[in-house]
């Protein structure tokens, strides 16, 4: 049915009125704080014929839908604004088919719609729900669409609703089967989109005109968090007179969410970090840096730069390029924020993992801005710096400057730590040290050292095993067994030709010597030999034997026996 114009105003037909109506009601009883009225609400099956209604043709009607689903899915009794930057997940038991409902709900052409269901939606991010969500809808599709570009100058709090939905997603990791599809890119695209690629762009975004011009970086930021905190906001909430100044204004605040998102999305997800860089990601966040009249967005932009390079699938690309190894330096060496130096010790620790770019880290002399951080009192702190340093200490001329900052003293002092995860990083670099490639200097370097590990190990904080290592590598222990294998093999040879020479000799000798029977070893030969006299073999060449006498024999005489009378003579 058609509305009809009665005097200058629209009436519309019975049926519409009462859908209206209907609704209205519908919504309100979605409304209530009593968590079990929202449970009876939702067993009821009410929930289908809401997200029915956000079809509707009538704008009323769908956008009056939309806010009760968006009232259902607020947590009973919550004070926080729908706006509210951090919000509680409701504890409502929801069925799986509602959830799919809503979701598909927010695929709708009406972004008054869309933005009620996003703000809802984000109520309902656990991590159970989250799985559903990613595994059985095509969510990131709609948020693509949500993100489009052409949306911005008319929709702006469709756009702050998706980006306050796809930071709830963020806070849990999603499921590896997603990741490895990939389908999320083009939402990424989509918020790779929103920020400014040139540098005309980012000086755009600058004040220029009206009351904005004259304000101060605090100003701009006071100015700004009443709009984060509520996208509706008008001119006159910010005392804003010109409309392309507000602008400006929305757009600063829209890249700065942009920014942190696309942050927390790459801290869950090694993933999400290839995504962005190979899609070109990197050169919009230097632009801002780079052309930013204003303070916080450099650094956020530079937080987000080092943490998108912390991947070992990234560290050859990132290694190769001197510009992003010299922004890392930067930003080891920034003094104004603590959490853009942890997010690139961060990278430094995966880019090092990769064996091929620990070389180009040295050459840029990165290892110096590491041992700036060596003075921190924070146990994470500490361990991601000594495993960083153990990563580099594969390579000979990285562990060389490692032992060669002027804060090396401190490095060793973690071995002390009372945190037992410093501790064993502590023994995994002294480890990696005392291996590899040979070093005078870290032998010099362990050497000193080696005092306090055997009191540390007489108290059981350190193993033994690992003060033996270090040892080892002190005394030269390798070289040392090399050298007495090669000494002991060299004595040996010469022995076996002297044992050879010698039985060769003997040999000669005995060939050479008259042949004179064995003596006998026995008792029984003993006594034999006493009345069998020995029998001389003689040498025929040094006495030969008498010539024969013709008649005589030469055979042996028996031996005669004497008479008394002879014995007496």
């Amino acid at each position: 049915m058609l509305a009809r114009v009665v005097n200058q105003a629209i009436k519309q037909p019975a049926p519409v009125v009462a859908m209206r109506a209907a609704t209205r009601c519908i919504a309100q009883l979605a409304r209530t704080d009593s968590k079990d009225l929202k449970m009876r609400f939702v067993e009821s099956g009410l929930v289908k014929p809401l997200c029915i209604l956000t079809r509707s043709k009538d704008e009323d009607t769908r956008r009056t839908a939309a806010t009760g689903l968006l009232w259902l899915c607020q947590t009973p009794g919550s004070t926080k604004d729908k706006w509210s930057r951090r919000i509680e997940p409701t504890d409502l038991e929801w069925e799986t088919e509602h959830i799919l409902m809503l979701v598909e709900a927010a695929e709708s052409d009406d972004p008054a719609v869309t933005t009620q269901l996003w703000l809802g939606l984000r109520c309902l991010c656990t991590h159970q729900t989250i799985h559903v969500i990613l595994n059985r809808t095509n969510l990131f599709d709609i948020l693509a669409t949500s993100l489009r570009g052409d949306r911005f100058k008319d929709h702006f709090t469709l756009l702050m609703a998706a980006l306050l939905f796809i930071a709830s997603l963020a806070e849990t990791p999603w499921p590896p089967h997603v990741l490895e599809s990939r389908a999320y890119l083009p939402m990424l695209e989509a918020l790779a989109r929103l920020l400014p690629r040139t540098e005309v762009e980012v000086r755009s975004m600058q004040s220029a005109k009206g009351v904005m011009s004259t304000w101060s970086e605090a100003t701009l930021a006071r100015c700004a968090a009443v709009v984060m905190a509520n996208p509706d906001a008008t001119m006159s909430d910010v005392n804003e007179s010109y409309q392309q100044s507000f602008r400006q204004l929305q757009c600063y605040v829209l890249i700065s969410d942009v920014v942190v998102l696309l942050e927390s999305l790459m801290l869950q997800m090694k993933e999400i970090r290839e995504g962005l860089f190979h899609m070109g990601a990197a050169q919009p966040l230097i632009n801002i840096h780079l052309h930013s009249k204003y303070r916080m967005p450099k650094l956020t932009c530079l937080r987000a730069l080092c943490l998108m390079a912390g991947s070992e699938a990234l560290a050859r690309y990132v290694s190769s390029s001197p510009k992003y190894l010299d922004i890392l330096d930067f930003a080891l060496r920034n003094k104004e924020s603590m959490s853009l130096v942890k997010t690139a010790m961060i990278s430094i620790k995966e880019i090092s993992k990769d064996s091929s770019s620990i070389e180009r880290i040295t050459q840029r002399r990165l290892v110096s801005a590491l041992g700036l951080l060596a003075k921190t009192t924070d146990p994470t702190m500490q361990t991601n710096l000594l495993e960083t340093f153990a990563n580099l200490s594969r390579k000979k001329a990285a562990k060389e400057q490692i032992v060669h900052i002027p804060e090396w003293p401190n490095v060793v002092a973690f071995a002390d730590s009372f945190d037992p995860n410093v501790r064993r990083e502590v023994q995994r670099l002294l480890c990696t040290m005392a291996s590899g490639d040979w070093s005078e200097v870290c032998r010099e370097a362990l050497t000193v050292i080696i005092p306090e590990l055997k009191r540390l190990q007489r108290s059981g904080r350190f193993d033994p095993q690992v003060v033996q290592t270090v040892i080892d590598f002190v005394n030269n222990a390798d070289q040392i067994i090399k050298a007495q294998a090669l000494i002991r093999g060299v004595l040996g040879r010469k022995r076996a030709a002297r044992v050879r020479r010698a039985k060769l000799a003997q040999r000669e000798s005995l060939r050479r010597l008259p042949t004179f029977r064995e003596k006998p070893h026995s008792a029984a030969m003993i006594a034999l030999e006493m009345f069998v006299p020995p029998t001389v073999v003689r040498d025929t060449a040094q006495d030969p034997e008498p010539a024969s006498v013709p008649g005589i024999s030469s055979a042996p005489q028996p031996a005669q026996e004497m008479s008394p009378a002879a014995a007496r003579l």
